[in-house]
């Protein structure tokens, strides 16, 4: 009996301890089957080649994604952060618009 009215008295509590604030980073992965899938398809070699290359040099890129996301009660931010310009010819800019997230996002609910 001691135990079942213990848990009663300390639920409410645990319900309401929710993360007010905090970071989480991102990192970007590869799906591997959309390679597969442009192979499958019935395009020209020269389109298949040139497909190819722009997500082989993709690639290349997207281990240097990294994404963090601030928050707290009233505000959050999501943005990149941020790294060097690479030397083996990555194109970040072009990897970061095709992935969906370019820019900075931040969103006050006040």
């Amino acid at each position: 009996m001691k135990k079942i009215l213990f848990v009663f008295l300390f639920l409410p509590l645990i319900s309401f301890a929710q993360i007010q604030s905090g970071e989480i980073t991102y990192s970007v992965t590869a799906d591997e089957k959309m390679m597969e899938q442009i192979a499958n398809e019935e395009e020209s070699n020269q389109i298949k080649s040139y497909i190819q290359k722009m997500f082989e040099n993709q690639l290349k890129a997207i281990p240097y994604l990294v994404y963090q996301l601030k928050f707290n009660k009233q505000e959050s931010s999501f943005s990149n952060l941020k790294n060097m310009n690479k030397d083996n010819g990555v194109n970040l800019k072009t990897t970061k618009r095709n992935i969906g997230v370019y820019g900075n996002y931040y969103t006050n609910i006040k």
